[in-house]
């Protein structure tokens, strides 16, 4: 049984040649690290894990191809890699790096967008999964940067026509108190 920690990271389209009645979550069974399972939605299906129990997960950054074959996942420590959704994996992907947190596959599934930590504003970069090819996509910030310390829970359009972002911010007030005794 899945832990009350589990979530929800993709249900495949009835469109896709994937498994169009499953899911795949990132959850943990039992006293089990959090590991990515594929959930079959019909009665008496087992989630099956599609991440080993000794691969550390990071709290977010994990993707699935439109087409429901494989994800992109972000271990705790290191650059993102590729699992199939049968299990095989890791295998390294060209151009990720440490720092990225993966967003999602493009339309045809032959790139993704990631996120560079750490910068404001924030760089979205599109990432060829063939060749490694990085290219500035968007870059994302408030009209009023004031007080702003991270842009994250970005999300892109399934099209890459549209996206959005929340801002985290911080700001204080100075009162200067004339006449005090």
């Amino acid at each position: 049984m899945l832990g009350a920690e589990g979530r929800w990271l993709r249900g495949a389209d009835s469109g896709d040649p994937g498994d169009p009645d499953a899911l795949v979550i990132l959850g943990r069974m039992d006293e089990r690290p959090p590991q990515l399972y594929h959930l079959p939605l019909v009665e008496g299906a087992r989630a099956r894990a599609i991440t080993p129990a000794d691969f550390p997960l990071a709290a977010q950054g994990h993707i699935v191809a439109r087409d429901g074959t494989r994800a992109i996942v972000k271990p705790v420590h290191g650059s993102a890699v590729g699992f199939s959704l049968d299990g095989q994996g890791p295998q390294a992907l060209p151009g990720l790096e440490a720092d990225d947190l993966p967003l999602g596959f493009d339309q045809n599934g032959t790139h993704c967008y990631v996120l560079e930590s750490g910068r404001i504003p924030a760089l979205i970069v599109r990432v060829d999964l063939e060749s490694g090819e990085r290219e500035p996509w968007r870059e994302l910030a408030p009209a009023d940067k004031a007080g702003v310390f991270q842009i994250d829970r970005v999300r892109i359009s399934a099209d890459g026509s549209a996206h959005i972002y929340s801002v985290r911010r911080v700001l204080t007030g100075l009162r200067l108190i004339d006449g005090m005794r």
